[in-house]
């Protein structure tokens, strides 16, 4: 036991470490894999105003990677300095770092690289391009050490070949995945920089045949500005088509937003356009593809219910803000930016996506058949209680039929008469909307049950019954809830909840947050707080499970939450009638009649399509009139 004690302390004088174990230090922070190899190269080539280039990966990467560019290039006396870390030509002092626009800044890739791997990079500046024969440069380097320098022709800009990464660091080559895997997050890395390039042709091949290609969407050289160009975004929508195909590129909608001195501009997905993992999400700051705290939380929020549970919409987010705000050297790999103004992000976001996202027609019956995104598994955490979806003999009510057939128990009596006497109250304030898109001149009945079948404006709509009075009595509820939401009541012995210490002062700092989402929260010891008070409307027996849910959304810089949205929610779908429910004719035109007026009519509060429109045209395409 001595004896390995002594090992580990005898050297306790301070020494600098060999260059060459620094640079092998270095490189692990900066490369991890063969797609980090590949993010460095391409970011450099997109610096240097390429218009194309082209990526060749062996083996995942973990052979060889070959990048090759038509930018500038690099000086032939400056290839060497190259190599050399923090020997860049992105900035010259501090100003340029705090007024930082480039992809790359530091000079520590290529010598990274370098360090870990035979490198061969060939180039030829286009003002040397007077040199004859085309006289270019070409250097090799092998672990950092350099073996070879010598004129070539080569044409303007830089081809740079990696081959046997991590040869030199084997413990490295051990934790790398599979070849499959490497491909995949090459590709991943590839989609992130064509996105923010428009400007730019990107042609991938993986063992020297043919993977990708992407043409440049637009004509003239530059990056997305900071001002709002049709062309620019035009640009980028083509190249996202290009990516994944005409189905998303024909769901996006146009997004801009500008608060606090940030622009956004961009894309997200509709509605009726999701996924179920993350992997179409992407933000942009100032040109450079990063990963915003809390940003795809924000988005989620904008699309509230719009979207069911465990939805995840398509967004194309790029935010242009003055430099100096932004801190991008963060992160060893700039995967990461801190901005200045982190608590503006939620307001820019969930107010500028949120109006683009107002749906303003009825679903069109072919867009929802062309989709995959109504299909009974996307909504099954929404569907109603499993015991009122008993098979019945499918069968139409008419009007002459329908009042044999009313409601038979009191509580959907007591729904219809809840329904006719709120519609019969309406004030004058609120039936003063905006002419809706859609009316129903004439109602013919239900069918199977469930969907009223009704015509207005040469149109056909079926009405899911229990969505559209879902969405009646959710605006009913939102509006009675609204007008409470800043009253509380004192709860008669306050709820004590224990949690550790860090997270208590975290909970502390946001009490104002709490506040105002009616929640009077105190220190009730070293780990624990208390719940004083808590919003009029929430049920008792709730409490510490609707602070719990809410602590990590105030955490996490969400403003103004309103609980009782979701709480109207439930309350809404609770008092709505449900599939198999038959109603009254006087109860369905009710229905009919509010779901006009409401304010956000075509979908359910939990996302769902309230009507489907057939139109006359449609029709006689069907019937080949």
């Amino acid at each position: 036991m001595s004896q390995t004690v002594s090992q580990k302390t005898k050297n306790t004088r301070i020494y600098p470490l060999p260059s060459l174990l620094i640079d092998r230090i270095a490189a692990g922070e900066v490369i991890d894999s063969p797609s980090s190899v590949l993010k460095e190269l391409v970011e450099n080539s997109l610096d240097a105003d390429s218009q194309s280039i082209s990526i060749d990966t062996r083996k995942g990467g973990m052979e060889s990677i070959m990048i090759q560019d038509d930018g500038i290039g690099i000086h032939s006396e400056d290839i060497c300095a190259s190599l050399t870390r923090y020997s860049t030509s992105k900035i010259q002092d501090l100003y340029d770092l705090e007024m930082l626009l480039s992809f790359g800044f530091r000079g520590e890739a290529l010598a990274a690289i370098a360090s870990v791997s035979q490198l061969e990079i060939q180039s030829r500046r286009a003002t040397e391009e007077n040199l004859s024969p085309s006289i270019g440069t070409k250097i090799i380097s092998r672990g950092g050490t350099i073996l070879q320098t010598q004129k070539i022709a080569h044409e303007k800009g830089t081809t740079i070949t990696v081959n046997e990464l991590f040869y030199s660091t084997p413990a490295r080559r051990k934790y790398l995945k599979s070849e499959r895997s490497e491909n995949i997050k090459n590709y991943r890395e590839l989609i992130r920089l064509a996105l923010c390039s428009p400007q730019t042709s990107f042609f991938y091949s993986r063992e020297g045949k043919e993977f990708s290609v992407w043409k440049r969407t637009i004509d003239e050289k530059g990056k997305l500005s900071s001002l709002e160009s049709e062309q620019q975004l035009e640009g980028i929508k083509k190249r996202i088509g290009s990516i994944y195909g005409e189905k998303l590129q024909n769901s996006l909608l146009k997004v801009y937003s500008s608060y606090g001195g940030i622009e956004c501009i961009g894309f997200i997905s509709s509605p009726d356009y999701h996924k179920a993992v993350r992997d179409t999400q992407f933000s942009f700051v100032n040109h450079r593809p990063v990963e915003i705290k809390n940003l795809p939380f924000f988005v989620r929020k904008a699309y509230d219910e719009l979207l069911p549970n465990g939805a995840y919409p398509c967004f194309f987010l790029f935010l242009h803000i003055e430099p100096s705000r932004v801190d991008v050297n963060v992160h060893p790999q700039k995967r990461e930016v801190r901005l200045l103004d982190q608590s503006i992000l939620h307001h820019l976001i969930v107010q500028g996506l949120s109006a683009s996202l107002k749906q303003k027609e009825p679903f069109a019956l072919n867009s929802l058949l062309s989709s995959d995104k109504f299909t009974a598994n996307t909504y099954s955490t929404n569907r109603q209680n499993p015991r009122l979806e008993h098979k019945t003999e499918d069968r139409m009510i008419f009007p002459h039929t329908i009042m044999h057939h009313t409601y038979s128990s009191q509580t959907e009596q007591k729904r219809a008469s809840e329904l006719t006497t709120a519609s019969s109250s309406k004030s004058k304030t609120d039936l003063e909307q905006p002419k809706p898109s859609f009316c129903f001149e004439h109602r013919f009945g239900t069918i199977f049950g469930t969907y009223v079948l009704a015509e207005g404006n040469g149109n056909l709509y079926i009405i899911d019954q229990h969505t559209a009075h879902e969405r009646i009595n959710y605006e009913q509820m939102l509006a009675k809830l609204s007008a409470e939401k800043g009253e509380r009541q004192a709860l008669l012995s306050p709820i004590v909840i224990d949690c550790l210490p860090d997270d208590l002062e975290k909970i502390l700092e946001h009490q104002r947050d709490f506040w105002e989402s009616g929640f009077s929260i105190e220190e009730a010891g070293p780990k624990a707080y208390k719940v004083r008070e808590v919003p009029i409307y929430l049920n008792q027996g709730s409490i510490q499970e609707e602070v719990q849910k809410l602590i990590p959304r105030v955490l996490a810089g969400e403003k103004g939450i309103c609980l009782y949205k979701d709480y109207a929610a439930m309350r809404a779908c609770k008092a709505s009638v449900k599939k198999n429910d038959q109603i009254s004719w006087d109860l369905m035109g009710d229905i009919l009649e509010m779901l006009v007026q409401c304010k956000e009519p075509m979908r359910c509060p939990h996302g769902r399509p309230t009507m489907v429109q057939i139109s006359l045209q449609q029709l006689d395409r069907m019937f080949q009139r």
